[in-house]
């Protein structure tokens, strides 16, 4: 019986006739690392390995939810792992494509149609995700520098003269560019770029006492009705 992953993996291994290298190999894992998991040094292996060894050998779900003594679904923990890295407007896409998936994997017949249908909804989703939006970028400048950069997909005056007010800028110190800005000044850090989301948490965060609440408070209404397509 197989107590470990380790365990699990070494007896796998060996019912398919695969060396070490040969599996690292095929799942792009280094060897020394393989061998750590098999000894039973390597006591939280890295998810992604774990996943990979795992298809690899045809070792299915629910043996791995065994092993390592799960006590939600695995499907939680992918789902979890998905939370951490991917974008909220895309996740319950990528969570969709990776049920799929694991549902295909796990059955004995391999399924090319349903395959095809997942590949067309990854298909649909790099189109997505690299289709270019139309962008503009209010650029504010000090002393011939730029001090923060505001990127928003709508402008007109009513948002560019709250924004103006609630940080306290000014008209002749800004400038709207139209177009995606593909090189930024190499003393400009990611801090200094403003979004649409970053200017709500920052409406939201300000605090009662601030002379400049009600402004603020005016302008994450105005965000809240934007209509962003």
């Amino acid at each position: 019986m197989n107590n470990t992953f380790g365990d699990l993996v070494h007896t796998k291994r060996n019912q398919l006739g695969y060396s070490m290298r040969e599996l690292a190999r095929r799942t792009n894992v280094d060897v020394a690392y393989i061998s750590k998991i098999e000894k039973g040094q390597a006591l939280n292996p890295n998810f992604s390995v774990v996943m990979r060894i795992s298809k690899e050998l045809s070792i299915n779900i629910e043996t791995l939810q065994r092993v390592f003594e799960l006590n939600e679904d695995i499907t939680t923990v992918i789902n979890g792992a998905i939370q951490k890295r991917v974008p909220e407007e895309e996740k319950e896409t990528v969570q969709g494509i990776v049920g799929e998936l694991v549902q295909i994997t796990d059955n004995q017949e391999f399924d090319i149609k349903r395959l095809g249908e997942v590949l067309q909804k990854i298909y649909s989703l790099h189109k997505m995700k690299n289709t270019a939006k139309e962008m503009f970028y209010v650029i504010t400048v000090e002393d011939k520098e730029w001090i923060h950069v505001l990127e928003t997909p709508v402008v007109d005056s009513q948002l560019i003269d709250l924004y103006y007010q609630a940080f306290e800028l000014s008209e002749s110190h800004s400038m709207i560019v139209k177009g995606e800005i593909v090189t930024f000044p190499d003393y400009f850090n990611e801090s200094q770029l403003r979004t649409i989301q970053s200017l709500k948490d920052m409406c939201t965060g300000i605090k009662e006492e601030d002379e400049r609440y009600l402004t603020f408070i005016e302008l994450k209404e105005y965000l809240e009705k934007m209509t962003i397509g």
